[in-house]
C-alpha cells in the first residue's frame, strides 16, 4: 500500500511539474528528456575521472570494506544500546525523509511556494530535487538488486556476509546500499548548493537531516553501517553530478532570485 501511495505521489508531482513547468510545451518535454540525458551522463562519468576521482573512490571503497569487516560488532553495539523512544522518533520522524513520504511532499511545498510567490528559482530547485531523488533512488535500487546483501534482521544471529545472488532470484530490497541514505544525501546536495549563497542555514539543515536519516537506518537495524555509509556517499556524488549538469540553467534562473 505504501508503495502504491508513493507511485500516486510521484504521478501527481510529475503531472504538476509537466503542466506548470512552463507555458511552452518545449520546456516541459526538455525537462522530461533531461531524466534520460542526466542518467546517461552519470553512467558515462567514470570515463572522465582523473587521479583525484580515482583516489576518492579508493578511499570510499576502503572505508566501506573496513566498516563491513566490523558491521556485526557495530550492529551488536546498537542492539545493546537501543531506546524504544528514540527508535520510534527515528522510525516515524526521521526515516520517512529518505523513502519519499516526507521529502517528496516537501518538494511539492517548495514548488507551490515558488509558484505562489512568482519565484521561478524555487520551482526549478524543486523540479531538480525531484529528478535527483528519482535518479538516486534508481541507482540504489539497481545496486540492491545486483548485490542482494541480507539485512541485519534476516538471520539470527545476524550475518554481515550473507548474500543472495541475482542468479538465484531478483530482489531489490537488499541491504546494500541504503536507499534512504542515498536519496537523503542526494537531495541535501541540491538544497545546499541551490540555496547556500542566499540562505546560509539551508546546508546545515539539509546535511544534518540527511545524516540523521542515515543514522536512523542503522539504529533501527534495517542496515549495516557499511550500507548506510556507502549509500550516503553514492547520494552525495549523484547529487553533485546532477546539480553540475543543471547548474548553468539554475544560475541563469538565479539572476531573478530575490535577495
Amino acid at each position: 500500500m505504501r508503495l502504491f501511495l508513493l507511485r500516486l505521489l510521484f504521478t501527481a508531482i510529475l503531472l504538476n511539474a509537466n503542466g506548470a513547468l512552463a507555458q511552452h510545451s518545449h520546456d516541459s518535454v526538455s525537462y522530461l528528456k533531461s531524466y534520460l540525458t542526466d542518467t546517461r551522463e552519470i553512467i558515462r562519468s567514470p570515463l572522465q575521472w582523473d587521479a583525484t576521482d580515482l583516489g576518492n573512490l579508493t578511499m570510499v571503497a576502503g572505508a566501506t570494506a573496513f566498516l563491513a569487516l566490523h558491521d556485526e560488532k557495530l550492529n551488536d553495539f546498537v542492539s545493546r544500546n537501543q531506546s524504544r523512544a528514540l527508535k520510534n522518533i527515528f522510525h516515524f520522524g526521521i526515516a520517512p525523509f529518505g523513502n519519499g513520504v516526507y521529502s517528496l511532499p516537501l518538494l511539492g511545498v517548495v514548488y507551490l511556494g515558488g509558484a505562489i510567490a512568482g519565484n521561478n528559482y524555487d520551482k526549478q530547485v524543486a523540479l531538480l530535487g525531484l529528478k535527483t531523488w528519482i535518479i538516486s533512488a534508481g541507482e540504489a535500487t539497481v545496486i540492491k538488486a545486483a548485490v542482494q546483501r541480507q539485512r541485519p534482521g534476516d538471520y539470527d544471529p545476524p550475518d554481515a556476509f550473507a548474500f543472495h545472488y541475482p542468479i538465484r532470484s531478483i530482489n531489490d530490497n537488499g541491504s546494500f546500499v541504503s536507499r534512504h541514505a542515498t536519496t537523503a544525501f542526494a537531495l541535501a546536495v541540491v538544497f545546499s548548493d541551490g540555496y547556500k549563497s542566499k540562505k546560509k542555514w539551508v546546508p546545515w539543515v539539509a546535511y544534518s537531516l540527511a545524516s540523521l536519516v542515515t543514522i536512523s537506518r542503522v539504529y533501527e537495524q534495517e542496515h549495516w553501517v557499511s550500507d548506510a555509509f556507502a549509500g550516503a556517499c553514492l547520494g552525495y556524488v549523484t547529487g553533485k553530478l546532477v546539480y553540475k549538469l543543471n547548474s548553468r540553467f539554475l544560475n541563469n534562473t538565479n539572476k531573478n532570485f530575490p535577495e
